[in-house]
C-alpha cells in the first residue's frame, strides 16, 4: 500500500530513516515496508547491544549498522525517484 500525489523531501525522509529504520518509510507513504522495519529494527538492535555489552562481540552490531546504511539509502532512493511522479 503505497500513498501517491505526495512530494516527500528526501532529505527529510533520510534523517527519519537514521533516526529509526521505517520511519523514512511510513514518511514516503511506504507503509508496508515501514512496518515490517520496525520489529526488524528493534530486534537488531537489541541483539546487537546484548552481543556488544555482554560478550564483546561485533557481528551482530556490524550487520545492524550494514541494515541501517541500506535502510536510509532504500528511503533516500525512493524519495528521490518518486519526486517528479
Amino acid at each position: 500500500m503505497q500513498f501517491q500525489n505526495h512530494i516527500r523531501n528526501p532529505g527529510t525522509t533520510a534523517v527519519l530513516t537514521a533516526m529509526f529504520p521505517g520511519l523514512g518509510h511510513l514518511y514516503n507513504g511506504q507503509i508496508i515496508t515501514g512496518i515490517v522495519a520496525a520489529p526488524i529494527t528493534v530486534f537488531l538492535l537489541s541483539a546487537a547491544l546484548y552481543d556488544f555489552f555482554f560478550t564483546l562481540d561485533y557481528v551482530v552490531l556490524v550487520i545492524y549498522f550494514i541494515y541501517w546504511i541500506v535502510m536510509i539509502l532504500h528511503a533516500h532512493n525512493y524519495a528521490v525517484s518518486h519526486i517528479n511522479q
